[in-house]
């Protein structure tokens, strides 16, 4: 610029010979005026410069921040473009600055440190951008996530808006002195005439060449400002974007019940989804980062350790392969194995490999199930090969596919004969076989079904011609989407010649039993008749003798009469043991604590026995009249041994299973072991009849009535303790027992 003002001045001086003095005089000023202003503008513009170059750097630094960033989150190598450019700029723009505050030893200080700052903010982020290259997204991510980057911005932003500052204040103090040169300059120029004025008009015009150039720098930072902005902007929304197809990554994987995680080619964990981390036993953060064949695939299913280098899973991850079984086993945490089947896909991005995606799932279930099918099809198989009966499977066009051992011995084919023949022309007889393939036809048309699930007995043909009769059900299943009929036949031959020979014994036991009770009335009837008369004919006959009757003979005779009513005692009790268990009557429901009662009162005991009865006696439904037998027997039996002293009676009850277990105790003498079984024995007696008038008849009876009823009866006794007799009675009495 002082050339601009040499030429204009040179014509001056020429143009002043006529005033050498003045024009010298006034040129000398004018001269040094320019000199002083020329030398505040170019320290103005130096100090511009300064600011600008500050700018700069701080941009450098931004592009080497943003372009770190934006690579380490979208792996897209364009980012490095602006990286490397940003790179070279920020120590280009560090030496101009020093260069420009040379003469500034404080500025020469903060330049240093900001120097320092500099390079931390280049190693910084050439970590992140090689971590992001080595190590994968996650890696590059916390490296970002430690601030480290943030402080050093802020100590970098802090650096140069100081050395901003004291360049705006030496801007300020030169902006002044330029001011007060630029006056000294028009006072000059005023009293120098067109001199000045010229000097003015081409200082004014580099001044404005200044400004605009100034101008187009600002307009120039201004721009660049705007496209920094969009460029954060686009990576704010490719940021947000990865974010947001992050998040739908992370939400599938942890919807599915499958597990997933993903190794480098070290085999270290790099993510898992949160089913895969609770089929192994683990928190998703306690895997990240370990080596997975160690933790979770390290031995065999049978405990010998699992060499990493025979690994499949292993070998796809560092060679970009895939691998996949359907019967493996990892370990959970706490040591137990879990069966599972995976399959493994390389992760390639830009072309290099970087690890592999390990799919995984839980196949217990499905082993089990496997096995308990193996298990089905084994039992079936034996069942086949055991049963008694006569197995046979057809499809739906009537042709076996199914034909047991049993079925081979039935009908004298083999199964090899039979399978794949028609059914008709195997088993069923000539006049029958019409009907057969008539009947599967409307089925198979119609669905009318007149057999299955039905018992039917019909006549079977064996291979040898001959025909046998046959009890059959049949089943339809599906197989494979196909109608499958089974059969299951029995042959019924000697069955039902035993039916026969039964219904006819059947037919002379009721005769006989019938010709018994006959025999049984008319005995008793022809028995007791004369035992009556015996009683009455001494009955008169001590009457008639009256006083004169004295002493043994009337002992005598009591004693006959009580021999009598023994008698007649004895004919009923045999003639009710033999219809014991016989008579059926209609089964209602019994309160068995009313019947029990009942059955007292019946009996009227003295007053003197105690007689206890429980409470909440349970309800049965049975036939009344056994039932009040077997109570008024054992009642019977107890009150006539209960004890001589304080007798007591307790009639109690349990519940056991499909039965009630009564019982009826006494205190009376009680019964040796010995004899347990030989008082339920017909005429039998513990003592002299003339001591305990009895029978021998009622415990039979009871014994008889409670067997035929599906029950027992049993005692518990010991000598002095009295005795206490248990028996079972059915909850619900099928009729007909």
């Amino acid at each position: 610029m002082s050339e601009k003002f040499i030429l204009p001045l040179r014509s001056k001086i020429a143009a002043g010979l006529v005033t050498a003095l003045l024009v010298l005089v006034v040129g000398a000023m004018s001269f040094w005026m320019l000199f002083r202003a020329a030398e505040s503008f170019e320290e103005v513009t130096h100090t511009s410069r300064v600011l600008l170059e500050q700018q700069k750097l701080l941009v450098g630094l931004v592009d080497l921040e943003t372009a770190a960033r934006g690579y380490a989150i979208t792996g897209d190598s364009s980012f490095l473009g602006p990286f490397y450019v940003a790179r070279t700029a920020v120590p280009q723009s560090i030496a101009r600055l020093r260069s420009f505050t040379s003469d500034h030893p404080e500025q020469q200080t903060r330049l240093d440190t900001l120097e320092s700052v500099a390079g931390d903010q280049l190693r910084f982020n050439d970590q992140i951008i090689e971590l992001r290259n080595t190590e994968g997204f996650n890696r590059a991510s916390e490296m970002i996530n430690t601030k480290q980057a943030k402080i050093v911005m802020d100590h970098a932003r802090k650096l140069t808006a100081a050395m901003e500052a004291e360049e705006n204040r030496i801007l300020a103090l030169r902006a002044a002195n330029q001011k007060r040169e630029e006056r000294l300059a028009f006072l000059v120029i005023g009293i120098g005439g067109g001199i000045a004025f010229l000097l003015s008009i081409l200082i004014n015009r580099g001044i404005r060449t200044d400004v605009i150039e100034r101008e187009r720098q600002g307009e120039m930072i201004e721009k660049q400002t705007r496209q920094l902005t969009k460029q954060a902007e686009t990576l704010k929304t490719q940021q947000a974007e990865q974010e947001r197809l992050a998040r739908q990554m992370a939400a599938l994987l942890d919807s599915t019940e499958a597990g997933f995680y993903g190794m480098d080619t070290a085999g270290n964990c790099t993510f898992i989804n949160r089913a895969g981390a609770r089929m192994l036993g683990y928190k998703r953060k306690e895997l990240i980062g370990r080596q997975m064949h160690q933790v979770v695939h390290y031995q065999y299913r049978d405990g010998t350790p699992y060499p990493q280098e025979k690994c499949p899973i292993m070998l796809a991850s560092r060679s970009g392969t895939t691998a996949a079984s359907e019967d493996e086993v990892f370990w959970r945490r706490d040591g137990t194995p879990v069966s599972v089947e995976y399959s493994t896909s390389p992760i390639i991005q830009d072309g290099k490999h970087l690890g592999a995606v390990v799919a995984f799932a839980d196949i217990t279930q499905r082993l089990a199930a496997q096995r308990a099918i193996k298990e089905s099809e084994e039992r079936k198989a034996a069942v086949l090969r055991s049963t008694l009966d006569s197995i046979i499977t057809m499809n739906s066009d009537g042709f076996v596919i199914e034909f047991n051992p049993a079925a081979e011995r039935t009908f004298g084919y083999t199964r090899d004969e039979a399978i794949g023949k028609r059914l008709a022309d195997l088993i069923i007889p000539h006049r029958f076989r019409e009907a057969h393939m008539s009947g599967l036809a409307r089925y198979t048309a119609t669905g009318e079904a007149h057999v299955l699930g039905q018992r039917l007995e019909l006549p079977a043909l064996r291979k040898d011609g001959t025909e046998f009769q046959s009890e059959l059900t049949i089943t339809r299943s599906d197989i494979g989407g196909e109608q499958t009929f089974t059969g299951v036949l029995r042959d019924i031959s000697q069955r039902k010649t035993q039916e026969v020979e039964r219904e006819q014994l059947i037919k002379a036991l009721a005769r006989s039993n019938q010709e018994l009770d006959q025999f049984a009335y008319v005995a008793s009837h022809d028995l007791k008749a004369p035992l009556r008369g015996i009683a009455n004919l001494s009955q008169w006959i001590e009457e008639d003798l009256g006083e004169t009757l004295k002493g043994d003979n009337k002992d005598q005779m009591e004693l006959l009469r009580g021999r009598v009513h023994r008698m007649e005692a004895l004919i009923d009790g045999i003639l009710q043991y033999s219809r014991a268990g016989r008579l059926k009557g209609k089964p209602e429901v019994i309160d068995t604590g009313a019947l029990v009662r009942e059955a007292i009162e019946l009996m009227a005991p003295p007053k003197s026995i105690r007689i206890d009865i429980a409470n909440d006696m349970p309800q049965v439904k049975a036939e009344k009249v056994p039932l009040q037998q077997v109570f008024m027997n054992l009642l019977g039996n107890a009150l006539k041994h209960a004890g001589v002293e304080e007798p007591r009676v307790e009639i109690g009850w349990e519940d056991a299973g499909p039965f009630y277990e009564f019982s009826v105790k006494d205190n009376g003498p009680g019964i040796a072991p010995q004899y347990h079984d030989r008082i339920f024995g017909i005429f039998q007696t513990l003592e002299a009849r003339d001591k305990v008038e009895g029978t021998g008849i009622g415990l039979s009876v009871v014994q008889k009535i409670v067997e035929a009823k599906g029950g027992r009866v049993w005692v518990e006794s010991e000598l002095g303790k009295g005795a206490k007799f248990r028996f079972l009675w059915p909850k619900v009495e099928i009729t007909g027992a």
